[in-house]
């Protein structure tokens, strides 16, 4: 009897062991691999200078955006086509060769057309990014109130009128 419980308390010792063990090394890659929220690895700024919606980015080390993922929209602005820094290839095991971003951008996008008389717009940005270890985030969704640019006139707006054609 005495036996049997040397034995177990044996085991015990030694499974104790081996978790302190494990943990020394397991601990240290499981923080290494901290899934952290997409807003706290993808930091964004966005504001209007002169003609332009300038968008930036601060990623996280060990962390990337795609090229192709990001877009920008507002109901109040109309854009042309963005201006992006140069990027590095990366290939994805589901999106192939992919442009991504590390570190801090800047993301020049002009804006074309204003539609509203207020100062300021809201601009939805659109990102997808993920993190060096394998976690990619669903693609997400950011807010930004800007002021909105004074643009000069560039065309005429239509006549409209309400006097009926002989013809």
């Amino acid at each position: 009897m005495i036996w049997h419980r040397k034995r177990r308390l044996g085991l015990r010792l030694l499974l104790a062991v081996a978790m302190v063990y494990l943990g020394l090394f397991i601990a240290p890659a499981a923080a290494e691999r901290e899934i952290k929220r997409p807003q706290d690895v993808f930091l964004y700024e966005a504001r209007t200078e002169g003609n332009e919606l300038i968008v930036n980015w601060k990623i996280a080390d060990g962390y990337y955006l795609y090229h192709d993922k990001m877009k920008f929209q507002a109901d109040d602005l109309e854009f042309g086509n963005p201006v992006f820094p140069q990027g590095e290839m990366h290939s994805d095991e589901f999106f192939g060769e992919q442009v991504i971003y590390r570190g801090d951008i800047a993301v020049h996008v002009p804006v074309t057309t204003v539609v509203t008389a207020e100062n300021t717009a809201e601009v939805t940005l659109v990102s997808q990014g993920c993190a060096d270890f394998g976690l990619c985030y669903p693609p997400q969704k950011w807010k930004a109130t800007v002021a909105t640019p004074k643009l000069a006139k560039t065309s005429a707006l239509p006549i409209v009128s309400n006097k009926v054609s002989n013809k």
